[in-house]
């Protein structure tokens, strides 16, 4: 049973829900510390600072992805029209048809999961109000109670991309086994040298 769901998730990545309780932004931030120093300040805008870096981050690929697989399902596209419209369908045909949708589903998941990642439901943003008529530990909670309240948003980007990731990687797989094939059919139907030369040689070494 293992087997078959380790077959299914390897064709068909499906995202395990977290068991992790959602941060609420109201939650209380208990800090005993009655005396704030600079430096814990600065240490709570680098905490922010490095999770604005990450959503960045996540999202530059994001972009890059659809950027790039949007680009190839355009290509897939015309190739699928091209034999539909074809008067005579061979075998070939079929297998290229059936190839191209394929591909064309993987990456049209990978390209859903990367627009997931780029939302932005519920973030919490610094703005003038988080400083204005505060003292250094009430902006520290300010800020520390904001970072808090996004776990739960760069989490979800993390997920989002891991699954895009995990589309584009089969996306690949298929177009590499796709081009391993051709080249071996190209060189079978021009009788290349080389791929003579390959052939007598398996032959000799395997199967005398």
């Amino acid at each position: 049973m293992k087997k078959i769901c380790n077959i299914i998730d390897f064709i068909w990545p499906i995202l395990e829900k977290s068991n992790t309780n959602k941060t609420q932004l109201g939650q209380n931030i208990q800090i005993k510390k009655k005396r704030f120093t600079k430096s814990q300040l600065d240490l709570a805008l680098n905490m922010y600072e490095q999770q604005k870096s990450r959503i960045y981050t996540i999202e530059s690929k994001s972009t890059i992805f659809i950027g790039i697989f949007s680009t190839i399902i355009t290509l897939l596209i015309f190739s699928l029209n091209n034999i539909l419209t074809k008067k005579i369908i061979t075998n070939l045909d079929y297998f290229l048809l059936l190839y191209t949708t394929i591909l064309t589903v993987y990456l049209l998941r990978t390209i859903y999961f990367s627009l997931k990642a780029l939302t932005r439901k519920s973030y919490h943003a610094i703005d003038e109000s988080t400083f204005i008529n505060k003292n250094d530990r009430e902006i520290t909670i300010e800020i520390i109670t904001l970072v808090k309240g996004n776990y739960d948003t760069v989490n979800k980007k993390v997920d989002m991309m891991a699954m895009a990731h995990e589309y584009a990687l089969r996306a690949i797989t298929i177009l590499s086994i796709f081009a391993f094939l051709l080249i071996i059919y190209s060189l079978y139907c021009l009788k290349d040298p080389v791929f003579s030369y390959l052939k007598v040689t398996f032959q000799y070494y395997f199967c005398s």
